[in-house]
């Protein structure tokens, strides 16, 4: 009696439980796309982990758009490795895409209004196996600083207001053979008018 007692109250218990399933079991693949770090580089300035992107560089009273990029550093690890080697041939992985889109802190996130279009671009760089690779990639083009709402920003806009955003980056890629892989990160973006002389 007592014991049928304490399993219906086990039971009940382990009903309100949701099981966890960690992120590596929802990816087939035998190894694991990481993205240990991320850091932006606007127009001749220095890496920063957050980046800083001038909707337009004055010098000499003649301003120019210039692109912003970011340095992704990724690494890949295999999920079983066998006494402890990893036939590198096989879990090698070549990325091939990356996507980037945009959201603000203020909940606006209209494409072409309030936030640039998501993009994405081609990508051909091996990731070994418990190796270290750093993948430049173009986070803020040419084209969306020439419009809204990064445009407004500049000469004749908004000038002295400061935007927010975050850049939501996606790194994928498949293996040697064949398994795809994906990893995420996100980096801050500060968008403004600022001062260049």
């Amino acid at each position: 009696m007592k014991r049928g007692w304490l399993l219906g109250v086990m039971a009940i218990a382990l009903s309100g439980c949701t099981p966890f399933t960690p992120d590596f079991e929802k990816n087939t693949a035998d190894v694991i796309l990481r993205i240990t770090k991320v850091t932006g580089q606007a127009a001749g300035g220095a890496d920063s982990s957050v980046l800083f992107s001038d909707v337009q560089t004055c010098t000499g009273g003649v301003c120019t758009v210039l692109p912003d990029a970011a340095n992704v550093t990724l690494t890949a690890i295999a999920k079983n490795p066998i006494d402890g080697t990893v036939d590198n041939n096989f879990n090698r992985v070549m990325l091939t895409n990356y996507t980037i889109s945009y959201t603000r802190t203020d909940g606006r996130n209209t494409e072409g209004v309030d936030v640039p279009f998501a993009i994405t671009g081609p990508l051909g760089v091996d990731v070994d196996i418990n190796g270290e690779t750093i993948v430049g990639i173009g986070v803020v083009r040419q084209t969306a600083k020439s419009e809204a709402p990064l445009k407004n920003l500049g000469n004749g806009g908004q000038q002295n207001v400061v935007i927010v955003m975050v850049a939501h980056i996606t790194m994928y890629g498949k293996t040697v053979n064949e398994q795809n892989v994906s990893a995420a990160v996100d980096l801050e973006i500060h968008f403004g008018d600022f001062p260049n002389e």
